[in-house]
């Protein structure tokens, strides 16, 4: 089978999933002065909820994302078919590492739709910004986990 190429722009959608949201529960605690900044919450270790304005800002960013995570196509029996993308590299110091992601878990499926070809895999990142609710299925260690994360327009 021949290698595929990395995908930078996949690197995008993992580290923008829950990247931002762990990026802001390392932050010291607000201040009085900033209690009307929107914030992150996580409602559980797989589940978090994140302005819309902050992943929007996290999107500014696609040196850093690229440099948090690096995402690798695995390909299958057929030509054009994808078994998924393999974590292949993610910071320790990054928000990705502390929303839980880790090298060598493989992304299944995103919003319910596999990432089985890399048509759907370079479209992702288009997915992700117009997403309201993301949801990752992935695969590690022969377990499937499922992260969420809810992306509301400011009240």
């Amino acid at each position: 089978m021949p290698k595929i190429a990395w995908i930078g722009v996949g690197g995008a959608l993992l580290a923008l999933l829950l990247g931002a949201a762990a990026l802001l529960l390392r932050r010291e605690a607000p201040r009085a002065v900033e209690a009307s900044a929107p914030r992150v919450v996580r409602l559980s270790e797989d589940h978090w909820v994140v302005p819309r304005s902050i992943k929007e800002q996290y999107f500014l960013d696609p040196q850093r994302l690229n440099r948090d995570l690096h995402l690798k196509p695995v390909a299958g029996a057929a030509a054009a078919e994808l078994l998924g993308l393999d974590v292949d590299f993610v910071d320790e110091a990054s928000p990705m590492h502390a929303a839980g992601f880790r090298k060598g878990d493989r992304i299944l499926e995103v919003n319910g739709a596999p990432v089985a070809t890399m048509t759907r895999a370079l479209s992702l990142s288009q997915e992700v910004r117009r997403a309201d609710l993301l949801t990752v299925r992935v695969q590690r260690e022969g377990n499937t986990r499922e992260f969420r994360c809810e992306f509301p327009s400011a009240p």
